[in-house]
């Protein structure tokens, strides 16, 4: 089924999302973390004259969670790409899948009194194998707006200093 933004908003409980890796020469641990919450609930009148009232409740969660170990070929990523950088990451670890699925209805009668209250809450936690890649090393022209934050430690590499100093001018004295 197709829903437009507007209706997925509207049963949108909570989302989250996290990705971050972190390396030491060129091996690495990366992590993607995704997790949704949806759900929804209706009620109506229903029955000769309308006695009966009946409610329903949806809610469905759902996490992925990737870990994974890397190894980097070519240039180590920087805060501002290079012109003819390139980098090739391949990747290999698991997949945790955890999926729940929460049924509730009611049906309710005359004077409030409950006559069915039936509920099903069902789960699914499995895990799969991750092999995957990222890679970079070319050139696009886009205009978007994009939102980030990268964290570099140990600073940039390490060279040989080189001091100048100044050269000395002789003041002009007058004769």
């Amino acid at each position: 089924m197709d829903q437009d933004l507007g209706q997925i908003l509207d049963i949108l409980r909570f989302a989250a999302s996290a990705r971050g890796s972190i390396e030491k020469n060129l091996v690495g641990l990366q992590a993607d973390l995704w997790y949704t919450n949806l759900g929804d609930s209706a009620a109506s009148l229903v029955g000769p004259r309308q006695l009966f009232t009946t409610t329903a409740d949806v809610g469905q969660t759902l996490g992925i969670y990737d870990v994974a170990l890397r190894y980097r070929f070519g240039e180590r990523e920087s805060a501002i790409g290079k012109p003819g950088a390139y980098s090739v990451i391949p990747y290999a670890g698991i997949r945790l899948i955890d999926g729940r699925l929460n049924l509730a209805a009611t049906l309710d009668g005359p004077f409030g009194r409950t006559l069915l209250e039936p509920s099903r809450n069902l789960q699914r936690t499995w895990v799969q194998p991750l092999v995957g890649t990222q890679a970079n090393g070319f050139s696009v022209n886009m205009n978007v707006i994009e939102v980030g934050v990268k964290f570099f430690f140990g600073g940039a590499p390490r060279g040989t200093a080189v001091a100048s100093t100044p050269a000395t001018q002789a003041t002009p004295t007058a004769p």
